[in-house]
């Protein structure tokens, strides 16, 4: 009476598919991992744009200053208090921010504020940038919210 059992040519195919198999489910998921650290990413971005925006929104009109504040040049020489009454514009924090529980990624700041023509000077576009730069070559994600404050 003769045993049935595999071949070892059918036990190599058959580990062989089964790498395979392995390799493709794996990918899947390893695409998955980095697609939701890439939203993990955005999220903060924009939690960190609106929390600028929002301080930025209820500063008085006149303490809020025009021109381009960009936090990834020199730190804190760019803060202004033209009118002398103590707040400094951007408010803090600023220029950049960064938060040990992401990985050591670092958030940069850039605030733009612009007057609108023809409103004499009455309405101003607020533009908040947070661009983050991850450790390991995660490459920079970019997220701009504006808003408009009158007088």
């Amino acid at each position: 009476m003769r045993k049935k059992a595999f071949t070892l040519a059918e036990v190599v195919l058959g580990i062989f598919l089964l790498g395979i198999v392995i390799v493709t489910i794996s990918s899947v998921f390893i695409g998955g991992l980095s697609a939701a650290k890439k939203a993990g990413k955005k999220v903060a971005n924009i939690s960190l744009a609106e929390g600028m925006l929002n301080r930025i929104m209820f500063m008085n009109y006149s303490d809020i200053n025009t021109g381009t504040f960009d936090g990834s040049k020199k730190p804190f020489d760019q803060q202004k208090d033209d009118d002398g009454n103590g707040i400094m514009f951007p408010p803090s924090p600023y220029p950049s921010e960064t938060l040990g529980s992401t990985g050591g990624t670092v958030y940069f700041y850039k605030v733009t504020v612009n007057n609108i023509p023809g409103t004499n000077n009455n309405l101003k576009s607020i533009s908040v940038t947070v661009t983050s730069e991850g450790a390991g070559g995660e490459g920079k994600t970019i997220t701009t919210l504006e808003s408009f404050k009158n007088q």
